[in-house]
């Protein structure tokens, strides 16, 4: 929940940053009378850096709320089998053959998905974002394994 307010606070102070520019002042001096001409709409080296700062800030924030926390606030409302149904066609293959041999090591999910290395990724990203899977180090592999459903209150 930190890093979802980091990112909240980073948005609103970028946005506010990027919709304000400076206003330059060009003084023009001679006679009695020294002229003002004001310049709108500039953005100066520092308004330059504090943007991409802020930037820097609001995407890592939100990469942290998004993908690296372990399940987003909304999703914690859903019971695993009402999650089930959200599931594409191809991550609900991966989620059952988990599940059904009551875990597995990643490795091998390519030969028995018939899915690449890379798909398999993303889609225990999305299962381990969901809360459906969880993973575990074993040597220099991972052992994933399904996650048993929750007795609601």
């Amino acid at each position: 929940m930190a890093w979802a307010t980091i990112a909240i606070i980073s948005g609103l102070l970028l946005l506010v940053r990027i919709l304000t520019p400076s206003v330059y002042h060009i003084i023009i001096e001679g006679g009695d009378n020294p002229r003002v001409y004001p310049i709108p709409n500039v953005y100066t080296f520092s308004d330059i850096i504090v943007v991409c700062l802020l930037s820097i800030t609001f995407g890592y924030a939100i990469f942290k709320a998004i993908i690296i926390e372990e399940k987003p606030p909304f999703l914690k409302q859903f019971r695993i089998s009402e999650l089930l149904r959200f599931l594409k066609p191809d991550e609900l293959k991966v989620y059952e053959i988990i599940k059904n041999n009551s875990g597995i090591f990643q490795s091998e999910l390519p030969e028995k998905t018939g899915f690449s290395t890379t798909k398999v990724s993303q889609i225990l990203g999305f299962l381990e974002v969901y809360g459906l899977v969880e993973k575990k180090k074993k040597g220099r592999e991972n052992f994933l394994r399904a996650v048993e459903e929750e007795p609601k209150p």
